[in-house]
């Protein structure tokens, strides 16, 4: 199931980082992922290229450690790890992928510019 996650650093004195992720997955391996990341400073488009710039970053970092993890898939038989709250989506997505109708999971599209114009449905 596609899901979009905030994310907000206060750097204090008013400035902060908003960043949206929406994740779509394509397939049991692949998923997109778009974002828009705004900030309360700097507002000039002259300051874009810089926010731009450092996000890429940390998309990159990130890509490295989420492709690296094993396993791919959590088993689906839950009583063979332990498990925290944060795990419920993982867990419950395999299973309401299963049930839900495909039809629900293609009519979602999601899209977003580079200038981070936004996204919509």
């Amino acid at each position: 199931m596609p899901c979009i996650v905030r994310t907000e650093t206060d750097l204090g004195n008013g400035f902060r980082f908003i960043g949206y992720g929406a994740n779509l997955p394509i397939d049991a391996e692949t998923t997109k992922t778009f974002w828009l990341t705004v900030r309360t400073f700097f507002t000039g488009a002259w300051a874009d290229g810089d926010t731009v710039r450092r996000s890429l970053k940390i998309i990159e970092e990130d890509k490295r450690i989420v492709e690296t993890q094993r396993p791919k898939m959590i088993p689906l038989d839950d009583r063979s790890e332990t498990h925290v709250a944060a795990d419920a989506l993982q867990i419950g997505l395999p299973q309401l992928a299963a049930t839900s109708p495909r039809s629900r999971l293609g009519n979602c599209r999601i899209s977003a510019s580079r200038s981070g114009t936004g996204a919509r449905r």
